[in-house]
């Protein structure tokens, strides 16, 4: 599929978002916080590809892990875009004007507590990374393609205080991206692919895009390496 096709194939999926339905692992609740996250796609000569970070080792809260841009909604922002806009300037330098916001996604809930939106932007040529260098380590990109076929999803599972909790991942060469992160990439997948009404079947790398639940793997008792070296889990 070409970068025009996937474009074309983004308009006219969220213009049918309503049909659009995701199987939560982590319930939606009254109570949680919310919080926008930026799903940033970028042009590349080989197509588009996602902007994702690497949190620096010292913060509290998830350190080392592989995010998206953004963060907790705050009383200055005026919806969950504005956040994922906010946070992704500060975080990486992205100003908000060289994004154009094509959707958002269904909410997101997480074992920690938050209510998370994703927010599908592209982002305009000539942007210049600026890393805040106390919250990101690094920014690099994961072809949009690779990250449609639910193929290169897994399941996985740990236990946490005597509960076994399931989480997604996506490996990637060099790169282990897993829960939340991984999560709200599969449903960015399963939106991609779920046969929607008035809309013919996407086509990705010869592939059919079908199926709005990702199958569970075999090696669904695997854990990832940081999960099995500290036994917790954390999305």
């Amino acid at each position: 599929m070409t970068q025009d096709q996937l474009l074309s194939t983004l308009h006219q999926r969220f213009a049918r978002n309503a049909q659009f339905a995701w199987e939560e692992e982590w319930p939606l609740q009254d109570g949680q916080s919310g919080a926008g996250v930026l799903i940033a796609l970028t042009p590349k000569p080989y197509g588009l590809s996602v902007l994702l970070t690497r949190r620096t080792d010292h913060l509290y809260n998830h350190p080392g892990q592989i995010s998206f841009p953004g963060g907790r909604i705050e009383a200055s922002d005026a919806s969950p875009v504005d956040a994922a806009l906010r946070e992704a300037e500060e975080e990486i330098g992205l100003p908000a004007d060289q994004v154009e916001v094509l959707g958002v996604l269904p909410d997101y809930g997480t074992s920690s507590g938050f209510r998370v939106t994703p927010v599908v932007g592209l982002t305009h040529s000539g942007f210049v990374p600026r890393l805040d260098d106390f919250e990101v380590a690094e920014l690099f990109d994961v072809p949009l393609q690779f990250l449609l076929h639910t193929a290169n999803y897994q399941r996985h599972r740990v236990e946490r205080h005597g509960q076994v909790k399931h989480f997604y991942a996506v490996p990637y060469p060099g790169r282990f991206i897993w829960g939340a992160t991984a999560g709200m990439l599969a449903m960015f997948a399963a939106f991609m692919t779920h046969p929607l009404a008035g809309l013919e079947n996407a086509r990705a790398d010869g592939q059919e895009l079908a199926g709005a639940r990702l199958s569970e793997r075999a090696d669904l008792g695997a854990t990832t390496p940081a999960a099995a070296a500290s036994g917790v889990y954390s999305d």
